[in-house]
């Protein structure tokens, strides 16, 4: 697809300069900027399999650093909301369920509440990293579109698929990491909810 499109970038280009009737100086100038921009465009068709995953791979790592978790996976995500969700509706049972109804209640709903709050981000989650995969792997055939000039713009916008979903990853990563780190504090106030003076405003 690449050389096919390439040969008719070439026709196409000698074929307009030469009705134009230019000279040898600017055949010339025009065939080296030709060449240097299928040539870019050749090497990321070469090393795209390479270059494109490195991309996507780089922001990942950014967000790991700066949210200082490592590596995650969904799974950590959807357990840690279930464990909250889990120890807000298990001290519910110890608020005095049939004496404070309302305090209760208020506890089983935060806790659904927060068990689809976690749920929300984990979708997310996968859904970035899912789509990191197929942008690595089925999205590679665009890298053939740099051969001419009219579809040269297919392969910028799979590069901008790339970072954008780079910058997704990154982002998923700074939020969940925060979310990771509260929520530790999070638990030890829900385990001890029963104890405190207002139990519902606490929850």
């Amino acid at each position: 697809l690449f050389g096919m499109l390439a040969l008719i970038e070439f026709a196409w280009s000698a074929a307009v300069m030469l009705l134009e009737k230019t000279d040898l100086q600017s055949w010339t100038a025009a065939l080296v900027r030709k060449i240097m921009w299928l040539g870019a465009f050749y090497a990321l068709l070469v090393y795209g399999r390479t270059w494109i995953p490195a991309i996507i791979d780089s922001f990942e790592m950014i967000g790991q650093n700066a949210a200082s978790t490592g590596p995650m996976s969904p799974s950590d995500v959807f357990d840690r909301g279930i464990e909250l969700a889990g120890a807000l509706m298990a001290t519910s049972s110890s608020a005095a369920f049939f004496t404070n109804l309302g305090t209760s209640l208020m506890m089983v709903i935060t806790g659904i509440i927060t068990a689809l709050a976690f749920i929300a981000i984990t979708v997310q989650f996968v859904v970035a990293m899912v789509e990191s995969y197929i942008i690595v792997a089925a999205g590679f055939i665009f890298l053939g579109f740099g051969g001419s000039r009219w579809t040269a713009p297919y392969v910028e916008r799979y590069i901008g698929l790339a970072v954008s979903n780079g910058v997704k990853i990154m982002l998923l990563y700074l939020l969940i990491g925060t979310g990771m780190q509260l929520s530790v504090d999070w638990m030890t106030q829900a385990q001890n909810i029963a104890s405190n003076a207002s139990p519902a405003m606490s929850a």
